[in-house]
């Protein structure tokens, strides 16, 4: 886990980034920034960045890392990079943004180096490393990267990962053998590059980056209040259900574990459900979280439990625990 003082000092570098980040970002579709004048016709997969207006530190690097699916839009990308410009960040590794093989952003081999060159030393080690998007590939670069390492790199230089959807399998591989946090939050393309970035997100990442304890309210439709602590785990539900049984999957007893996930039919639901549930994962936690998973033609009420009956009996055994 990273220690508290990493996040200090990542604030002391990185809370103009965070005001000129909201500032960039606005909270409405007329205030995407506009790409620099002279590259108003975009020929290149990405867009080179002007001379930093202010002079750059280490605390400001941003490295962009592309595990999964390869950016389909040219322009979201540009509009990404410009935000984070615009923000103060140094945004290195800016070629993932233009990477594609098949339907990966690059190779097995190019997206593992996107870790493994900060893993190994070879680069800078970032105060941000964050995901480029979601999609597929992620699970398949695992065994190339040296997570051990990378989660003592990371420690050194209290560097926080933000990504979610696929890239949370290297995020849980990074839990299980670097012993490293990181965080579900907004990613370069999926993110920063809409029109309109979440005004929620993009206080949540400020937040997160920025300070030592972080409060999110949010409404929720439970019928009755608890209270419990543990560690705050999980992630995209398709990946944890790939992943059980395998050395990236962590083991947290007494955890929070949080589930999201998109345009997946109840039934696929209940069987990556139950596929946690007889692993054991399930029964070792205080709580689950659910997040919104609805698709076109459904919307399901998770916190219900409906649609899995043996969660509400592994919750009444676990009462018994203190929380």
């Amino acid at each position: 886990m990273t220690e508290p003082t990493s996040r200090r000092r990542f604030l002391k570098t990185c809370t103009a980034a965070g005001a000129g980040l909201l500032q960039a970002c606005g909270t409405s579709a007329t205030s995407v920034p506009p790409l620099p004048s002279s590259h108003s016709v975009v020929k290149a997969r990405t867009v080179p960045l002007q001379t930093p207006r202010r002079q750059s530190s280490d605390g400001n690097l941003l490295r962009v890392v592309a595990s999964s699916g390869f950016a389909e839009d040219t322009n979201r990308v540009n509009t990404a990079l410009t935000r984070l410009y615009n923000a103060g960040f140094t945004v290195t590794n800016q070629q993932a943004g233009s990477r594609r093989f098949q339907r990966f952003a690059g190779t097995d081999a190019q997206r593992a180096a996107d870790f493994q060159e900060v893993a190994s030393g070879r680069v800078a080690t970032p105060k941000v490393l964050m995901g480029l998007r979601g999609g597929y590939g992620a699970a398949r670069i695992l065994p190339h990267i040296d997570f051990a390492s990378l989660g003592a790199r990371m420690r050194e230089h209290g560097t926080l990962f933000f990504g979610f959807s696929d890239v949370c399998a290297v995020q849980l591989a990074l839990l299980a053998k670097g012993n490293m946090m990181s965080f579900a939050g907004p990613m370069a393309y999926s993110d920063f590059g809409k029109p309109a970035p979440g005004a929620f997100t993009m206080d949540a990442f400020i937040k997160g980056a920025t300070q030592n304890r972080l409060t999110v309210d949010v409404p929720y439709i439970q019928r009755a209040d608890v209270e419990t602590e543990g560690t705050l785990w999980g992630g995209n539900l398709s990946v944890l259900a790939s992943l059980a049984g395998t050395p990236y999957m962590p083991d947290i007893d007494g955890g929070i574990l949080f589930l999201e996930d998109v345009g997946e039919q109840p039934y696929r639901i209940e069987r990556m459900l139950n596929t946690l549930y007889l692993s054991g994962i399930l029964g070792k936690q205080r709580a689950i979280v659910f997040g919104d998973f609805r698709m076109e033609k459904f919307e399901i009420s998770m916190i219900r439990l409906m649609i899995f009956p043996p969660l509400p009996s592994i919750f009444r055994a676990r009462r018994k625990s203190p929380c």
